[in-house]
Formats: C-alpha cells, sequence, structure tokens
C-alpha cells in the first residue's frame, strides 16, 4: 500500500516539475512529450543502474522520477483536451 503523505509529496513536486517544464518550453505536443518520456524512462533506468554498481545517489534517483513523473502529467493534459475536442466535436448518437 502506497503512503499517502508520500504519494501527495511525490504529486505536488511533479506538478511543480511540470509548470517549470511549460513555462520554460510551452504545452509540447504529444509526439514530443511521447520522446520525452522515452528518454526519461532511460535516463531513470540509468540513475538506478548508476546506483547499484557505481555507487550512484539515491537523490539522482528521485530527480530523474521526478522528472519522468512531471512529463507523464504534461502528456497527460495534452491528451486529455484532445480527448475533450474529440468529443465534443463528435455527433450525438
Amino acid at each position: 500500500m502506497l503512503d499517502e503523505r508520500q504519494a501527495n509529496d511525490s504529486l505536488a513536486k511533479f506538478r511543480l516539475r511540470a509548470e517549470a517544464n511549460v513555462g520554460k518550453w510551452g504545452l509540447q505536443d504529444k509526439q514530443t512529450l511521447g520522446l520525452a518520456i522515452a528518454e526519461g524512462c532511460g535516463e531513470l533506468a540509468k540513475a538506478i543502474l548508476k546506483h547499484r554498481h557505481e555507487g550512484g545517489t539515491l537523490l539522482y534517483i528521485m530527480r530523474e522520477a521526478t522528472d519522468l513523473g512531471a512529463l507523464c502529467i504534461q502528456i497527460r493534459q495534452v491528451v486529455g483536451e484532445e480527448l475533450m475536442a474529440e468529443l465534443t466535436d463528435a455527433p450525438d448518437n
């Protein structure tokens, strides 16, 4: 079971990073975000392997996880907006 306080703290950090990302690069399209998420997965895997085999820090893992979580929030927003537009434009059945 997830620790609710820790989960809420993580979500808050993801949101802050997502806001910083949007402030820096604007709201990006889903293709760009998908590629960034794929890169982020690789960076997180690298941080974990570095920790396990090369003395990397847990802080490095946390930073990469936060970056990835932020990107996931961003893509959910972009796709959610597209989905809402699609549903709004769909003819009634």
